[in-house]
C-alpha cells in the first residue's frame, strides 16, 4: 500500500477523532457520527485492549493529518535540495570566474 491508497482509504472512514473502550471503538466530536459505534469486538486477551486504543489513534483525521505533514516536509525537503543545488552552482561560477581572473592576471603578468 502507498501513501495515496492509504489517503484514500482514511478519506472513505467514518471521520475521527475515535476513542476505544474496554472492548469497542467510537467516534467522537460534534458531526453527526458522534459516538456512533465503530467496532466492538470479543475480547480474548488483554493485548486486544492494546490493540483498540492503537486503532483509535489511527483514525482517519490523525492519518489525513500525518500524510499532509509528510508531504510538506517532502516539498520543503526539495526546496532545500534545489536551493543547495542552485547555490552550488553559482559558487561553482564563481570560482571559475575567479580562476579565469587569475590565469588572466598570471597571463598579464609574464
Amino acid at each position: 500500500m502507498n501513501i495515496d491508497e492509504l489517503e484514500q482509504l482514511a478519506k472513505l472512514a467514518t471521520p475521527g477523532p475515535w476513542q476505544s473502550g474496554s472492548d469497542w471503538i467510537e467516534t467522537t466530536g460534534d458531526d453527526a457520527f458522534d459516538g456512533d459505534l465503530l467496532i466492538r469486538v470479543a475480547m480474548n486477551s488483554r493485548a486486544c485492549s492494546g490493540d483498540l486504543q492503537y486503532i483509535a489513534a489511527a483514525n482517519p483525521e490523525t492519518i489525513l493529518a500525518m500524510i499532509a505533514e509528510l508531504r510538506e516536509l517532502a516539498h520543503q525537503t526539495d526546496c532545500t535540495t534545489l536551493a543547495g543545488i542552485l547555490d552550488v552552482a553559482r559558487l561553482e561560477a564563481a570560482l571559475q570566474g575567479s580562476a579565469a581572473k587569475q590565469t588572466a592576471r598570471a597571463v598579464r603578468a609574464s
